[in-house]
Parts: structure tokens; sequence; C-alpha cells
């Protein structure tokens, strides 16, 4: 039995996340950890520090916003209690109170994978996708992670994104580790090359070879496209497909799927990317 983490901000509680756990749960017949993660207050501790410093007005505010943050995450946390029980998965609640970027990646030390929506950031002031925390997730985490959109869609299509990299091989192996009952479905390996003078694989005979033991009905495409051209391409895939794509590699920074296409594939597609990187 698989074990999936379900990471939810505790006081903005996303369905996405909860809709796509209890499918791949199902699918996987996986037991789900759903963490919830806070921050102390809503804008960081040290303003709050500051007013309670100076002003009993700033404490009777602070305790306010805490009471009232308590109650929405025990909302949050009931929630998805019930709409678990409701739906008849197994699952854990942690509750995590301090640095919610390490508990996590703590977290997924015991993991086969995290679900988290795409436009987590754990912060109310900051609106770029992906924010820093699911960038520094994504990073760090010590198993797959899965972004995925605000609108809920069951998974018909796998692309795996290759361009010869160790990271973008690990990504695929993890993918057929992870999801052992989706090779049914219709599946491609697309490379996608940054020279136009190149189509050819990179080690195109090993690649073969392990995509003929394992996914032997796969289509094999190549493409000409930077990275700008290839997220915009896939922003035609079904609303069904899956991303499977290597990505936040620690060396080898020349490798052409590093951090910015992975980026640029949060931000504009509306799909389920997984993501995975070589430690």
């Amino acid at each position: 039995m698989k074990k999936i983490i379900a990471a939810f901000d505790g006081l903005r509680y996303s369905e996405a996340t909860q809709e796509y756990t209890f499918y791949l749960a199902k699918l996987l017949q996986a037991h789900v950890v759903a963490v919830f993660l806070k921050e102390r207050t809503r804008v960081g501790f040290s303003i709050y520090e500051a007013i309670e410093t100076q002003s009993l007005t700033g404490r009777a505010i602070i305790d306010k916003l805490n009471k009232s943050d308590s109650a929405t995450s025990k909302k949050a946390v009931d929630s998805f209690r019930s709409a678990s029980k409701k739906v008849g998965i197994t699952f854990t609640i942690h509750e995590d109170s301090r640095n919610p970027l390490q508990e996590l990646i703590h977290e997924s030390v015991f993991a086969d994978l995290i679900v988290i929506d795409a436009d987590e950031t754990f912060s109310y002031m900051e609106l770029g996708v992906p924010g820093n925390f699911l960038r520094h997730l994504l990073h760090s985490a010590q198993c797959p992670v899965i972004a995925v959109p605000k609108k809920f869609t069951p998974i018909n299509e796998v692309t795996f994104l290759y361009d010869g990299s160790v990271s973008s091989v690990h990504a695929i192996r993890m993918f057929d580790y992870v999801f052992r009952d989706l090779k049914n479905l219709k599946t491609q390996l697309l490379f996608a090359s940054s020279n136009h003078a190149v189509n050819r694989l990179p080690d195109n005979k090993l690649i073969r070879e392990w995509m003929k033991r394992h996914y032997p009905n796969a289509a094999i495409t190549t493409v000409s496209a930077g990275k700008k051209k290839l997220a915009d391409s896939a922003e035609k895939f079904p609303a069904s497909s899956l991303i499977v794509m290597g990505a936040y590699e620690r060396s080898h920074f020349s490798m052409w799927f590093h951090e910015s296409a992975a980026n640029e594939m949060i931000r504009k597609l509306k799909l389920p990317i997984f993501i995975t990187h070589t430690h």
C-alpha cells in the first residue's frame, strides 16, 4: 500500500488537493496522510511580536487573530475528516504549526507521493505561481510531488517529458514505481530539443529499450521547441492529461529541463504535473 501526503494550508483549504488526493488514493489503494500546515499568524509573527511589545491593544489583536485562525484550521481538518470517511479511504491527520516547509520536507522522507495545489503559497502576500514555498518544496522534497490545478479532471493520458538528462529518466522511473496501475492509459514520450538541428533522442537505443519493457504501447515523439514553445504546446493537451518531468536538479545546471522550465509549466498549464529530481 502506497502512502500519499495531501499538503493543505490550514487557513485556506484546497478542494483541488482533496479531490485529486481521493482520486489517486482510490486508484492506488493508498493510505492518505493529510498534513495541515500553518504559520503562527497570517502575515508573519515578527510583525505581531512588534505590536505585542508595544500595547495591550496589540496583544488583543493577536489573540483575536489566533482564535480565528484556530477555528478556521479546525473547520478545514473536520471537513477533510468527514469527506474521507464518506468516500471510504484510510487516513491519518497531522497538524504541523512550526515551519511549514521544513515540516513537509521532513514528512516527505516517509512518503511515496505529495499532492499539493499548484497555487499554494502559505502566504497572504505572495501572488506569483509557483510561489517560493512550492519551488523550495520541489527542490528539496524526498519523494515525487504532483502539483494539481484548481479544477479536478480524471487522468486518461500521460506524457513523459524527456531530454536525455538523468533527472528526466528518474522522473519516468519514479512515476512507474508509484503508478504501476496506469500502464493501460494512453502514453507518450515527448522529446523536445532546444537545438532545431537535433531531433534524435539522446541515448536513443537505451530509452527505447526501457520504454518497450514498461510502456510498450507508448508513442515516442520528437519536436523542436524551446522551453516557452513547449509550455505553449502543452497548453493544448487535453484536461485529462498528466505531465511527468524531472526538474530542480542540484547539479548539471546545463540540463534543459531545469528549474525555470518546471516553473513555466506550472505557471501556464492547468494540468497535474508529476515532478521529481535526483538527490
